[in-house]
């Protein structure tokens, strides 16, 4: 059997040793994973700015952005920029394509066939991923919600407030598990920080397994690499120094207060219970508005991301041009194979035939009347 050229995605609410966990990937000999990058989401939903990949016009601008925008980070990435430009303008004809002749440019300086990426929030851009790669496989790495928060907590680029990062965790992995049962054993696997720090290389061939690769011994040795693949500023680069170690596991235990261990064993008591968390004997007592708090943010985050889904649901049945990639044999063969409008594709271009750019000509005349009919009055009094 040929080696498996399928693209590869960590998911994971922050802090949960997703930096980790994809150096320990990178060591293996066939996978390459990139330092974060920041250009695929925004990207993605923003995707009919850049217009019909088809254009050369539009991959060029495209290219141009993903090279040249600092919000993308692919300064970290490593690859050469012209290189890149010249590939996407050669195969980039769809958006998937495009993002992933990067990663591929990646994976190819270290001479490895698999390619992919890790980023925390992709826990809620699983869906998003498989309409851009349909052969990918996504391991979500599932950290006990204590030891998140309390990470979190700690973090300038987050509230040291333990609600929002309670919030944060159970969003996290409600959304993965939800799009990962929909994806299906074969491409979704659940891996627990404790387990992967605790028995690395147990945890190691289960997910090797599930990648259908052969397992490596360097994947337990992230250290020897993590100066290679790391950048500089990454805090974890001097965490993986140390080796593979459980010395964080129960730092929580002594570092929240009892009062915060209950408010996480209360609101996440049925997602601790399944992945295998037990309550702390020791915890205090969690106030119901605090309780109400954490619903009410994590509702919020659940309706913003169905609100994005439901308009692009809209766009993704209206566009003629696939976002899918080709790069890979399964994505090539995928390809080939004819898109049949679905009858919810149908219905929605009945409904709603028009959804593109995000300016909307009737509702933008529409507000345009009414700031008419508002300010009649001031007009007339500003010409007295």
């Amino acid at each position: 059997m040929p080696p498996s050229d399928r693209p590869i995605f960590v998911v994971g609410c922050p802090r949960s040793g997703t930096t980790l966990f994809r150096t320990m990937l990178h060591a293996h000999p066939s996978i390459a994973l990139p330092p974060e990058t920041r250009y695929m989401i925004s990207m993605y939903w923003r995707r009919t700015e850049y217009g019909d990949l088809r254009d050369p016009k539009a991959r060029q601008a495209l290219a141009t952005a993903i090279v040249d925008d600092p919000e993308t980070r692919f300064r970290f990435v490593g690859v050469d920029r012209q290189t890149v430009i010249d590939e996407i303008m050669a195969e980039g004809t769809t958006l998937g394509s495009a993002f992933g002749v990067v990663l591929r440019a990646y994976a190819r300086k270290f001479g490895k066939p698999r390619w992919g990426d890790k980023r925390p929030a992709y826990y809620a851009f699983i869906d998003e991923l498989d309409h851009l790669f349909p052969d990918a496989q996504f391991i979500h790495l599932v950290r006990d919600p204590r030891a998140c928060v309390e990470s979190l907590k700690r973090q300038e680029w987050y509230p040291d407030e333990a609600g929002p990062c309670l919030a944060a965790w159970v969003h996290a992995v409600r959304s993965a598990r939800r799009s990962g049962t929909t994806a299906g054993p074969s491409r979704y696997l659940e891996v627990r920080y404790e387990d992967l720090v605790s028995d690395p290389e147990g945890t190691s061939r289960k997910v090797c397994e599930f990648l259908e690769d052969p397992f490596s011994e360097e994947m337990i040795r992230p250290e020897l690499i993590t100066d290679q693949v790391n950048p500089a500023h990454y805090e974890q680069r001097r965490q993986i120094q140390e080796g593979v170690n459980t010395a964080t596991v129960e730092a929580w235990a002594t570092r929240l207060p009892p009062d915060e261990i209950a408010l996480v064993d209360r609101v996440a008591r049925r997602w601790m219970q399944e992945f295998g968390y037990a309550p702390s004997p020791a915890a205090g007592k969690a106030s119901t508005f605090q309780v109400l708090d954490v619903t009410r943010m994590h509702l919020g985050f659940r309706r913003r991301l169905y609100e994005r889904r439901r308009v692009d649901r809209r766009r993704f049945a209206y566009a003629d041009n696939p976002v899918a990639a080709r790069l890979t044999s399964e994505e090539q063969r995928l390809a080939a194979i004819p898109r049949q409008p679905t009858s919810a594709d149908r219905l929605l271009r009945a409904v709603r035939p028009v959804v593109g750019p995000p300016t909307r000509p009737v509702r933008k005349a529409i507000n345009n009347v009414r700031w008419h009919i508002r300010n009649r009055g001031k007009d007339t009094a500003g010409s007295t």
